[in-house]
């Protein structure tokens, strides 16, 4: 580990081998950091995170993991919450939140100042993008994308296999929600569905098929019943 003297560390930290540490960084207790980690300046990490983690394969598992990730790296000012878990190979941009319990696979990129509540899964190779709100006990499948400005309320529910793991990847592709689109809570995305730019999906609705740019879709299966309200868009 380098820098160790410009950081603040509570009881029973555990940290591996090259990792690097920014100024001004305050970690709390019972952290795990995994080697080559990268903490940039001034972030706050809460008691029980665990940073840096490689996933593990198993039989129970089809996909075939990528064994050569590069560091887990956190941006300035990043708060991590308590015993949230960030795996190695992805990148946290800066003044991000990333909220008690949240789990982020490997190979994901965080844009900056966006939020990650409470209990948020986000699986491997998922990106989402800046200035987002992901809130508390949603799950964000792999092989997602979530562009800029997006909120997504609570206990939203997404997914990338359309085979129930019955075949081999007939589709494995998760959702793609596009700039400034609003998903409601409780809302179901099926896989490889697209929601438009400043779309609104109504809480509850589960979406089937492509959401247009700028119009607000209810329902099961969701459906177009409107344009965007004007209090929708920037």
């Amino acid at each position: 580990m380098s820098n160790k003297k410009r950081a603040v560390f509570g009881h029973n930290c555990i940290l591996g081998e090259s990792v690097k540490i920014g100024n001004n960084c305050i970690f709390k207790n019972n952290i795990v950091v995994y080697k080559d980690t990268i903490i940039d300046d001034g972030c706050v990490i809460e008691d029980g995170a665990v940073l840096g983690k490689l996933p593990v394969s198993s039989k129970a598992i089809t996909r075939k993991l990528n064994t050569k990730l590069p560091p887990l790296h956190i941006g300035k000012k990043t708060y991590i919450g308590t015993n949230a878990v960030i795996f190695r190979g992805t990148t946290i941009g800066e003044n991000c939140l990333i909220g008690d319990g949240a789990h982020i696979r490997e190979e994901c990129v965080i844009g900056s100042k966006t939020l990650i509540a409470r209990h948020v899964t986000i699986n491997y190779h998922t990106q989402v993008g800046k200035n987002c709100k992901i809130l508390d006990l949603t799950h964000l499948t792999g092989e997602m994308v979530v562009e800029d400005d997006v909120f997504i309320s609570t206990h939203v529910v997404t997914s990338n296999d359309n085979s129930f793991g019955r075949a081999i990847h007939i589709t494995h592709k998760g959702p793609r929600v596009k700039k400034g689109a609003l998903i409601g809570g409780g809302a179901v995305l099926l896989p490889a569905v697209v929601v438009g730019r400043y779309a609104v999906v109504g809480a509850g609705a589960v979406v089937t098929k492509d959401i247009p740019d700028r119009k607000l879709a209810l329902g099961v299966p969701a459906r177009v019943v409107m344009d965007t309200p004007g209090k929708f868009l920037p």
